[in-house]
């Protein structure tokens, strides 16, 4: 086995920074070397170096012109970029050279996905293709499901991405785009689980972190409106006079239950999050705000539990504001998305 295979085996292992040093040895050894190129590139992709990995790839391209997957790892980085129309035809062209290469065909239908509505549309017979093509494959169900799921057909994508894990119960891309799939607000459970799946294959995988924090932000959620019906019913409480003792008692009995409810979404959580300073890191990084709420509606709930009445009045209107703020922040966040057009890709191709 010579440097360069060593180098795609790393590659396909996903230690890109040591497959990149493999190629730039060999390139010492001979500057216009295609294959060390067409290496040197994936791995400069890998690291999430988009930029540096498509003049590599060119580079590679212009010393062996004829090379389809040269021409196809091309395209994935243009596509990476959000450059789906140059991505499209340059997987074409691979197609029209390489009609029965079923990963010419997948290429294609990635790189459709990441464009506009008429592109996703035309992304889905491709994807049917690719299946045809490849039915044993576990990455063909896989851009099938993603097709599916982009074109609205939900379903059909559930069964997709379950057939891919039918045929590889670690395909990790499968697992996180179920995963997606599942994160409702209300909901977390299966979803928490196939993404703990997928961080354990391939912990570093960026859109899998992106995911996780997702997760974090949405359990948030869920603690909040939980701390909100605590509140709503203390509130009760003091609106009704009821005796301090009962209203601690009341009120120690819902603060239970919200324990109880962190305690279980937290145990669906991959290990290295549960300690909780990895916890708080990791809420950070989705969402600063979402977490300071969190901790100052936790407090009002437990001042109007336990404190006098006109304090706990005063606790109550507290929460009354972060209410507010935080349906603000809601409409805000989503114009500005409206805006943008523009999102953040949570899935895997």
């Amino acid at each position: 086995m010579t440097d360069l295979d060593r180098a795609e085996h790393l590659l396909d292992l996903r230690r890109h920074d040591e497959a990149a040093n493999l190629a730039r040895q060999a390139l010492a050894e001979d500057p216009g070397s295609g294959q060390a190129l067409h290496v040197l590139g994936r791995a400069f992709h890998g690291m999430g170096d988009h930029v540096e990995a498509e003049q590599v790839l060119r580079a590679a391209l212009a010393s062996r012109p004829a090379h389809a997957g040269t021409a196809l790892s091309l395209s994935e980085v243009l596509a990476a970029q959000n450059r789906p129309g140059e991505a499209a035809s340059i997987a074409r062209e691979v197609v029209a050279h390489e009609p029965h290469w079923w990963v010419a065909h997948y290429q294609l239908s990635a790189a459709l996905l990441r464009g506009p509505r008429a592109m996703r549309r035309e992304s889905l017979p491709v994807a049917r293709q690719v299946v045809e093509m490849a039915p044993n494959n576990a990455a063909a169900h896989n851009i099938l499901g993603l097709s599916l799921e982009r074109n609205g057909k939900r379903r059909a994508a559930r069964a997709a991405y379950a057939k891919a894990l039918e045929l590889d119960p670690n395909h990790a891309n499968s697992l996180n785009n179920l995963a997606s799939m599942n994160m409702s607000l209300f909901s977390l459970g299966r979803g928490s689980d196939q993404l703990r799946r997928a961080l354990a294959l391939d912990p570093s995988d960026p859109i899998f972190q992106r995911n996780l924090s997702l997760l974090m932000v949405r359990m948030c959620g869920r603690l909040f409106l939980a701390l909100l019906v605590c509140g709503a019913l203390i509130a009760g409480l003091v609106a009704a006079q009821a005796p301090p003792i009962l209203r601690a008692l009341g009120g120690a009995l819902l603060i239970a239950l919200v324990g109880l409810i962190a305690r279980s979404s937290i145990r669906s959580l991959p290990a290295g999050v549960r300690r909780p300073l990895a916890l708080i890191r990791q809420v950070r990084a989705g969402s600063t705000m979402i977490l300071l709420v969190l901790l100052v509606a936790a407090g009002c709930v437990c001042v109007m539990a336990f404190a006098p009445a006109g304090t706990a009045l005063a606790a109550g209107g507290v929460l009354l504001i972060l209410i507010r703020v935080l349906a603000i922040s809601v409409v805000v966040g989503w114009i500005i998305s409206l805006i943008s057009s523009r999102s953040k890709n949570r899935v895997g191709y």
